[in-house]
């Protein structure tokens, strides 16, 4: 039997709720926690939410493919974009400049792929997503 204490990554509030994302330590972040719907594990149907939600479970809803697209990157940089916003990076910030000097001396693949690069400084961007690949369903410790 599947029992709810085999959750990755999630914990349980009195055995009681559910509610939204998981990740070892979901990066660090609990979005908006206090809006998010939960479920009460010990209603009438709490044992069929838990087997659909977890996603190791055999007939989850992530086994039958639904949250897949919480594993899809749908952003990428355009080097067009990316490189005048990075030699402008490069000149306002010193740490990254040395970060990045330090990258092409260090690590030759990274020094010569340019998409590399630029994936780099676009990590660095308050535009990169962060949150991809976490997926949307956790326990409440």
């Amino acid at each position: 039997m599947f029992l709810p204490e085999m959750f990755i990554g999630m914990g349980i509030v009195q055995k009681t709720r559910f509610f939204a994302f998981l990740g070892d330590d979901v990066k660090g972040k609990m979005f908006g926690i206090d809006r998010d719907p939960r479920l009460n594990a010990l209603d009438n149907l709490g044992d069929l939410a838990i087997h659909l939600l977890e996603p190791a479970a055999p007939d989850s809803f992530f086994s039958w493919g639904f949250f897949l697209e919480a594993l899809q990157r749908v952003e990428y940089v355009e080097g067009y974009v990316m490189e005048p916003m990075a030699e402008k990076m490069l000149q306002e910030d010193a740490d990254l400049r040395k970060q990045f000097e330090e990258l092409i001396a260090n690590d030759k693949e990274f020094a010569n792929d340019p998409q590399k690069r630029l994936q780099w400084f676009y990590e660095k961007t308050p535009f990169y997503d962060h949150d991809w690949n976490v997926y949307p369903v956790a326990r409440e410790i």
